[in-house]
């Protein structure tokens, strides 16, 4: 028997009365596993570290605006997913509000914000190379642990959705760095999307690294260090880069790393090298091409295994079992739930132990949407679990109490 102690190591939504959905691989059937139409290649553009900590980069005056490159891509339909990291929404460059008014507008655009760490700054003041970030930190190869990558997300989630009147739903590890914990945490904040460099050059893409986390990883960059001389060859590597492997794969996702504290970008040529990329994988393509975001192509990959998973024809539509909020808290959040009918319900929270130590909900419950309130006030910091019973099924997840 499977105990709530072994339960939290997990780091899931855990169904106990489904099985849980058997990933599939895409081996001789690429494109029509991942779009579910052999004929549609799927575009990510995804660009990194939209927005720096100072006025100036390397003698060189940066524009902390990402409009421009917007309005280019947006003439052909494209969609971009920005790794926005959070703190910079507070920090004296944001002080007109300006970052904030344009990830809102971008948003609504269609645009996507993914979550970039918090600071992105390692805790531990790594000052050489491999640079370490706020997850895992390679130079000194030291992994942060649950609570500590999980105050991160937390801090990271409430000062999106504050700022921005947005809840996330994909991720991209600060300095490219994560591990097996973080994997765990992202579950855990209902962050169901992420984004890595390709560990293995035969792997099956996208793919589930854990039950409920899909990874899209990047293909390739060609813009770090653009410059008018290499300008036309990194674009024909480009093109033909996305015909072989995103063909091949079926969708093609493609980084812009820090562009806006390159001089690429501030002489216009990132700007130029994008505009001319679109123009010709669209002139080629045609109604073939599709743009979609991080989190859209990742729920691609989910509809897909979805669909084609029997057992799930027995799961109870609607319900859900919510990340509570928020988390991490102290002393008060609030666990929300979803009912499809009328359920005979049980909701409780357990220490990292298996000990129960509070009973928020019993009894007979409609249909529909459910909140409870939970004061930790008396209880030590540290993992909860929090878990919702009913006769056909039994959701858990953890939450982060924190002193």
């Amino acid at each position: 028997m499977i105990t709530l102690l072994a339960l939290l190591f997990l780091g899931m939504v855990f169904t106990f009365a489904v099985p849980a959905a058997t990933a599939s691989t895409q081996s001789g059937s690429e494109t029509a596993y991942f779009g579910g139409d052999s004929d549609t290649l799927w575009f990510l553009i995804r660009v990194d570290d939209i927005y720096f900590r100072s006025a100036s980069y390397q003698n060189m005056s940066v524009p902390h605006n990402f409009t421009d490159f917007q309005s280019a891509v947006e003439e052909f339909g494209a969609k971009v997913t920005w790794g926005v990291i959070p703190h910079r929404l507070i920090e004296p460059l944001n002080a007109t509000g300006h970052m904030t008014r344009d990830l809102r507008e971008s948003v609504a655009r269609g645009h996507e914000v993914s979550v970039h760490g918090y600071t992105h700054i390692c805790p531990l003041n790594c000052n050489e190379s491999p640079w370490g970030h706020e997850m895992y930190c390679p130079t000194l190869n030291h992994h942060f642990t649950f609570e500590e990558q999980a105050a991160l997300i937390g801090k990271s989630m409430t000062l999106l959705r504050d700022s921005l009147d947005i809840v996330p739903t994909s991720f991209i590890a600060p300095g490219h760095n994560l591990d097996d914990t973080t994997y765990e945490v992202l579950v855990d904040f209902d962050l169901f999307a992420i984004s890595n460099y390709r560990h293995d050059s035969d792997d099956s893409y996208p793919k589930k690294v854990i039950p409920g986390l899909v990874d899209v990883p990047v293909h390739a960059e060609f813009t770090w260090a653009l410059t008018p001389t290499n300008y036309n060859s990194s674009l024909s590597q480009a093109i033909a880069d996305v015909k072989e492997r995103g063909e091949a794969d079926g969708f093609y996702n493609i980084m812009l790393h820090d562009p806006f504290t390159r001089p690429g970008y501030y002489d216009g040529l990132v700007i130029d090298w994008m505009t001319d990329l679109l123009d010709a994988l669209t002139s080629y393509y045609g109604d073939r091409i599709q743009f979609v975001t991080l989190s859209e192509a990742a729920e691609k990959f989910r509809q897909t295994e979805v669909s084609a998973d029997e057992h799930l024809a027995d799961f109870p539509e609607g319900m859900m079992l919510h990340q509570n909020y928020p988390n991490p808290f102290n002393p008060v959040t609030v666990i929300r739930y979803r009912l499809s009918q009328t359920e005979q319900v049980r909701l409780e929270v357990y220490d990292a132990l298996g000990r129960k130590v509070a009973l928020l909900d019993h009894g007979v419950r409609a249909p529909g949407a459910h909140e409870v309130r939970f004061d930790a006030a008396r209880l030590a910091g540290g993992v909860y679990l929090y878990r919702l019973q009913t006769p056909e099924l039994t959701l858990t997840r953890r939450m982060l109490l924190v002193r």
